[in-house]
């Protein structure tokens, strides 16, 4: 789970400006269209085209300061522009880890979904393009996992530089 949030001043009501939130083999983006206000949600899997899942008008349309969080929770992604809340509850999607209905995959194929991935060491990102925008008070929120062994691997010794550098060590 991971929240992204920072305060974006406008100065220039043209371009696009972006969060990008990795889970497994998945990325996810919110952008806005800082002409006509309009945020999309994608999804990317490794190797595919971007998915377009939802996109919705918003305030961020002209210039202006903006308190902009992108949040990536129990299978559910949410944007809040200051206080507004653009897609309700949120954009619920169905998560790589978890066979969906009927799915006739194997369980190695189901454990190379949950990774860990080269997503993992590249957590989330901003970006802009065509944009006058200046971003400040950046802030990645994350869970904290609590573990202390699996299949016989001891987690309560901290890992050396090098293993924390190798998914497969984590």
């Amino acid at each position: 789970d991971l929240m992204l949030e920072c305060n974006v001043e406008v100065t220039q009501a043209k371009g696009e400006f972006w969060f990008e939130l990795n889970k497994g083999v998945d990325k996810f983006r919110a952008g806005f269209d800082l002409g006509t206000g309009k945020c999309t949600l994608f999804r990317e899997g490794m190797g595919k085209e971007p998915e377009q899942l939802a996109s919705i008008d918003t305030r961020v349309k002209q210039p202006g300061n903006y308190m902009v969080r992108f949040a990536n929770i129990d299978a559910r992604l949410t944007v809040w522009v200051d206080r507004d809340l653009p897609f309700g509850d949120g954009f619920d999607y169905d998560p790589p880890e978890v066979r969906k209905l009927g799915e006739k995959i194997t369980d190695e194929e189901l454990e190379a979904r949950r990774g860990p991935t080269e997503n993992d060491l590249k957590p989330a990102s901003l970006g802009s393009k065509g944009s006058a925008v200046k971003v400040t008070h950046v802030r990645l929120w994350r869970d904290s996992y609590y573990r202390t062994s699996v299949e016989g691997k001891d987690y309560d010794n901290p890992l050396s530089q090098a293993q924390w550098g190798d998914p497969k060590s984590w």
